[in-house]
């Protein structure tokens, strides 16, 4: 490792030719738009300049949430009230975008339903808003997990329920309450309070429980929905006189953050970087951001905060419940985690925001010459060693123009520009290089005589050649034009390094090594006996790199590991039966993957003489009779089982063995109507001289339920909901299939949808020994995201459930929906030629509106202003031009044109949930006479659009649906 240093220089920094992942070459180094300190530490604007949706997806599922550093909003749904009340800037999708896993949710109860409050201001919002929000994110990034602090604010009023007894109601709905995690209740009261551990509760929220949870109002808690709130060591000193009160607060937090950071890692610790005033006087946004940037006694806890961080004062942050949090005060409390990655280079996205917006809180300091390069590169290590301390890293802050080229195996980012600054940080795998420094310094010195160009085109000549004459191992270079010679640079390098000063250009160049994958060693041969444990032990494999390596093991080398990843080679198993194989080992150093395989022998044990006892087993799975006998002689025998169910008797040849295992199938348990049914076996042992021995035993027969799989919603057209379409019609028929599977060969059935609307029919059912199908129709008359549920009993009485969600959308939002996800990705298509983008774009401009949806004459915009006549004959003209292009020869993919078919039969179904819904307006609003005249010629009209539909004529169906609307 060394380290170079240098001093000011006169000119910006252009840095080009940087890797952005592991073993590239030559890339570009782009220039971030500068942007402020303040931002960094303080955000008032609805967006920020980082992004985190997946930073927990990079930890360990073993370690608990106590042990993590979580960014979190104090009242995190503050945003109305006024500058005394609001607390938050950032919406709440964007806050869990931007890496926010800690919410802070205020809730009034108010007519059995909570409101989110600060107070008594009402934030324009209810709770099922909150959950939805968070649960929509989890669905998209399954992998992370948000604390939910729920917290009963302001007064209660017109309820018939305890607060606890709403929030378990809003808990136990289907849309988001299964992604609220409910804690363990066999381990008792005690346990259910526990912090759980991360891979416990991925794509859950966990709710910190700041309430009772009295669910009868009793005074008595019933039930614990997460880990009480008051067990956790909390800070949240935030009543202020005035803000010279600031310095106050922010020891407060800073004493909080020391005593985390050497607290219990099993107990959750929360640090309230908030405060206000009772008396008015200071308000949330003047004590996160403080009044000043450069006087640090009116600096705010958030520019404290950040600073304390990057000092690498603490290694455990815990939950940081913040107001108005910036960027950087965001990514240093993640980067905390950065020591927990199973893999470093998983934390490639979240490292390159980190930097960027960390490198802002470096203070320039120093006037002797490069001193500011120099306190900017020793400050920015610290952090880094602090955050990831196993990493071998590469850092540079420097000031002049240059050409760089790149290789890392590991990570790599840089900074914006700022005060004419970049900072750039890569890690590597090895410090070591396998060419000497002389065989570098030779070849370089070499070289140097022919290169030409920009400084940059010298960095990517050498760089090729010195990677070609020196292919074993990774290299970088910097080249650097202009009088100073190594001035104004502070940077650390690994492996051989060399550099020049030689006609106007100084040069540097170093490397290090690749990574050599591991030799993986199974040992063995195994040998055990059956029931008994065998220890396997990979500790004989080895890396020639001295990489910690990670093991599993694969026991019967079926495809299937047995293990997860485990720094113990050791892994002990037995097996149930006498066994012959291989078992397979595989070693990883993180990057390189290799196996082993080794003998494995189980021997068979003689068993124990037991007696006969009486059995349970179920319906149409195999059930095993075992059993022993003793015989003084060297006899053969012949064994005799009447299983009680009127199937023929097993007979069985016994020789040289005292055991007997027999399998025989129940296929069902008789007589129906019974949830289980007895039989008697009895077993008839006969010796070759004709003694006889009989014994009996009891077999219980139980009924399984019914095996149910939801497989689809169809439309009218035939297409599948949520595959060939992206939903279903409101009006339109739908029909949905299911099958089902029963251990029962001998069980009938009898099946029911549930359609999530209110709505629940007996459906048919067609069914043969052990399987069968569902089928049945329905007709949604409203919007709605439906939940439908298929059930199907036996007769026996015991059920199965499937289900499946469609989304039904009226006709306007239906049409939005084809052109999101059905028509602007065609457009989008590179494959696409310019006579097809063009007629796409005429299409969707009259489906949503001209002028990329500027201009309101969409089919969408008067369909939403109730001008059904002029919506329909925009769809009709898209329709028609739909014909136009798909009649084209050539010009159109095979999936291109299915796609528009799709689109032609989906306008057409559009269309005729706009015809029903305008009958029925008709209908209800109907007069004698004329009106009755009109419904009539509609309806005949409609009925032909339906023959056409059905034969696939979707522009003439259009239009008579359209001309039945304008009659209408």
């Amino acid at each position: 490792m060394s380290r170079w240093t240098g001093h000011p220089a006169h000119l910006k920094v252009y840095l080009i030719g940087l890797l952005l992942f592991m073993v590239a070459v030559g890339d570009t180094w782009a220039h971030f738009p500068h942007a402020g300190k303040q931002h960094r530490f303080y955000n008032s604007s609805e967006s920020i300049d980082t992004e985190h949706e997946d930073w927990m997806s990079w930890l360990p599922d073993t370690i608990r949430l106590t042990e993590l550093s979580i960014p979190g909003t104090h009242d995190s749904g503050s945003f109305y009230g006024g500058d005394a009340v609001q607390t938050q800037s950032l919406r709440l999708p964007t806050q869990l975008k931007a890496g926010i896993r800690a919410w802070d949710i205020r809730c009034r109860h108010i007519e059995d339903r909570f409101a989110i409050h600060h107070g008594s201001i009402y934030q324009k919002a209810m709770f099922g808003d909150v959950l939805e929000q968070a649960a929509q994110f989890l669905r998209d990034h399954p992998r992370e997990t948000i604390l939910m602090r729920v917290k009963r604010e302001y007064n209660d009023s017109d309820n018939t329920r305890t607060f606890a007894a709403t929030f378990k109601w809003y808990r136990d709905q289907t849309t988001y309450g299964q992604y609220i995690w409910k804690p363990p209740t066999d381990g008792g009261w005690e346990a259910s309070q526990q912090v759980p551990k991360l891979g416990d509760v991925r794509g859950k929220i966990v709710i910190l429980q700041n309430f009772s949870g009295d669910l009868d109002g009793d005074g008595n808690a019933d039930e614990v929905f997460g880990p009480v709130w008051g067990n956790s060591d909390i800070q949240d000193e935030w009543d202020l006189d005035t803000v010279w009160e600031l310095d106050s607060k922010w020891n407060d937090v800073r004493d909080h953050l020391d005593k985390t950071s050497n607290g219990d890692p099993s107990r959750m610790y929360v640090n309230f970087l908030s405060a206000s005033s009772e008396n008015g006087g200071v308000y949330p946004y003047t004590v996160a951001r403080g009044s000043s940037d450069h006087e640090k006694q009116f600096w705010g806890v958030n520019h404290h905060a950040i600073h304390y961080l990057v000092e690498a004062n603490v290694k455990r942050t815990g939950l940081m419940m913040m107001d108005f949090p910036g960027a950087g005060l965001i990514d240093v409390i993640i980067a905390h985690n950065f020591r927990f990655a199973t893999h470093i280079r998983s934390l490639q996205n979240d490292f390159r925001f980190f930097l960027k917006n960390i490198a802002y809180t470096n203070e320039k300091r120093g006037s002797s010459v490069g001193a500011e390069a120099l306190a900017q590169h020793d400050e920015l290590m610290t952090l880094l060693k602090h955050v990831l301390p196993t990493a071998r890293w590469h850092l540079f802050v420097i000031e002049q123009e240059m050409g760089f080229a790149r290789q890392t195996d590991g990570l790599l980012a840089y900074s914006d520009e700022i005060d004419s600054y970049i900072t750039g940080a890569m890690t590597s795998r090895f410090g070591h290089s396998e060419v000497s420094v002389d065989e570098l310094k030779g070849f370089v010195d070499g070289e140097i005589g022919s290169l030409s160009g920009s400084a940059q085109d010298r960095a990517t000549q050498l760089a090729a050649r010195v990677r070609a004459r020196f292919p074993g191992q990774f290299w970088s270079v910097v080249i650097r034009k202009g009088d100073g010679g190594f001035d104004n640079w502070a940077y650390t390098t690994w492996g051989a390094k060399y550099r020049v000063d030689k006609d106007d250009y100084k040069y540097v160049v170093w490397g290090y090594a690749r990574n050599d994958p591991p030799t993986a060693v199974a040992g063995g041969p195994y040998n055990g006996q059956e029931g008994s444990p065998i220890t396997f032990n990979g500790g004989a494999s080895h890396d020639p790199d001295g990489d910690r390596l990670q093991y599993r093991w694969d026991r019967d080398n079926d495809g299937v590991w047995d293990t997860d990843w485990s720094f113990s080679p050791i892994f002990r198993t037995f097996w149930l039966d006498d066994h012959q194989g291989m078992a397979r080992l595989a070693v990883t150093d993180g990057e390189f993957t290799r196996f082993a395989l080794a003998n494995v022998t189980v021997s068979n044990v003689s068993p124990v003489v037991q007696a006969l006892g009486d059995f349970t087993t179920d319906e149409g799975k195999p059930f095993t009779l075992s059993g022993t006998f003793t015989d003084p002689g060297s006899d053969t025998h012949v064994l005799t089982i009447d299983w009680g169910d009127g199937t023929v008797p097993t007979n069985l040849a016994l020789s040289n063995t005292r055991r007997f295992e027999v399998m025989h199938t129940y296929v069902d348990d008789n007589p129906s109507g019974t949830a289980q049914d007895d039989y008697t076996i009895r077993i008839t042992l006969t010796d070759d001289d004709g003694g006889v021995g009989t014994e009996s035993s009891t077999v219980t027969v139980r009924d399984l339920p019914p095996q149910v799989t939801f497989d689809r919603v169809t439309d009218e057209t035939g297409a599948v909901i949520g595959v060939d379409v992206p939903a279903a019609l409101v009006g339109v028929k739908l029909t949905a299939t299911g099958r089902f599977t029963d251990p029962g060969l001998a069980d009938t059935h009898q099946a029911a949808i549930d359609w999530g609307d209110g709505a629940a029919t007996l459906s048919a059912v067609t069914q043969g020994a052990g399987s069968g199908a569902i089928s049945d129709r329905h007709v949604y008359d409203a919007p709605s995201t439906a939940l439908l549920r298929i059930t199907v009993t036996d007769d026996d009485t015991l059920s199965g459930q499937a289900q499946g969600s469609i989304q039904v959308l009226k006709p306007s939002r239906a049409i939005q929906s084809a052109v999101d996800l059905m028509l602007k990705p065609l457009l989008a298509d590179s494959a696409s030629g310019a006579a097809t983008k063009k007629a796409l774009q005429s299409i969707i401009g009259l489906l949503e509106g001209h002028n990329g949806g500027k201009a309101k004459n969409g089919a969408i915009d008067k369909l939403d202003k109730g001008n059904e006549h002029v919506g329909l004959k925009r769809v009709m003209e898209a329709v028609r031009e739909l014909y136009a292009l798909t009649s084209r020869d050539g010009g159109l993919s095979t999936e291109a044109r299915a796609v528009l078919e799709r689109v032609k039969a989906f306008l057409a179904l559009t269309a005729k949930s706009v015809y029903l819904d305008a009958l029925a307006d008709a209908q209800t609003a109907a007069r004698p006479n004329k009106s009755q005249r009109k419904i009539s010629q509609a309806t005949a009209l409609g009925n032909r659009a339906g023959v056409k539909l059905a034969g696939e004529d979707y522009l003439g169906a259009v239009i008579d649906y359209h001309e039945a609307v304008r009659i209408l």
